[in-house]
């Protein structure tokens, strides 16, 4: 499997968004009913954000004319 720039910094970005989340979840939320499931949701949505962004052309499909129309506008990476 060959993972290319953009698809990288994605899941990175993604991966340390969640990360982040999940840490001040931790440490600034109550434990009671639901935290549990809190984070089973937080997991599964951040494998689904994985999966897109490892998918390939369905990834690319949405990315890269993202990344044009940004360009138009003069915001660049």
């Amino acid at each position: 499997m060959v993972v290319d720039r953009p698809a990288l910094l994605v899941a990175e970005s993604i991966g340390l968004i969640f990360l982040s989340i999940m840490l001040f979840s931790v440490a600034k939320l109550k434990r009671r009913s639901g935290y549990v499931r809190y984070f089973v949701i937080l997991g599964l949505l951040s494998g689904c954000v994985y999966l897109f962004s490892f998918s390939g052309s369905l990834f690319h499909n949405f990315y890269d004319p993202l990344l044009s129309n940004l360009d138009k506008t003069g915001i660049s990476f």
